[in-house]
């Protein structure tokens, strides 16, 4: 039950860091569209927080334990059991699957900066975090938009928009998988 309850918090944690991430997709699609309006400078937080990665992985060492020993058996709830079983199915398959596609998804958003970024305000926060002598403006991170290449900037944008739609189906599943283990719960 522990793992169960500890999944239910953690689905709930990365919902509502998820719910956040999406808003700042929007800011950064008005980026692209007005860059001018931002002296070509996407502010610091838009990249952050897009580019952060947001997932969870239920470790469900107990159901493991279950199968392992052969102890399912000994579950003669019909209900309950097959809730076990529905709950562990929907883990190692679809959000397993989603979850991974949601990391290749990121890494191709994050890879996408350095075609038309130069990420050097980046580079200076990473050293500010090492020596912990970070700077309470963040715009002193904001990233420089060096291309203007339309095609470019418009292939980057596209991404956005593909991981925006990502991460909100991933929102999605997650909420449905933390409905069924919220339900194994009750039993």
């Amino acid at each position: 039950m522990k793992d169960l309850e500890y999944d239910t918090l953690q689905f709930k944690r990365t919902i509502a860091l998820l719910h956040e991430k999406l808003l700042y997709y929007d800011s950064a699609f008005h980026f692209f569209q007005h860059p001018t309006s931002y002296n070509h400078y996407l502010p610091f937080r838009f990249y952050f927080k897009t580019s952060l990665e947001q997932f969870y992985t239920p470790a469900k060492p107990t159901i493991e334990q279950l199968k392992g020993s052969g102890n399912l058996r000994l579950i003669h709830k019909k209900l309950a059991l097959d809730s076990i079983l529905i709950y562990d199915s929907r883990l190692g398959g679809g959000y397993k699957n989603q979850t991974e596609f949601v990391i290749e998804a990121n890494k191709r958003l994050i890879q996408s900066f350095e075609t038309i970024f130069d990420l050097t305000n980046f580079n200076l926060f990473i050293n500010d975090k090492i020596t912990g002598s970070q700077v309470n403006d963040l715009s002193s991170y904001d990233v420089q938009l060096i291309s203007d290449n339309k095609v470019a900037i418009q292939k980057v944008y596209n991404i956005y928009i593909s991981s925006k739609a990502t991460d909100f189906f991933y929102m999605q599943l997650i909420n449905s998988t933390k409905k069924i283990a919220t339900r194994l719960i009750l039993f």
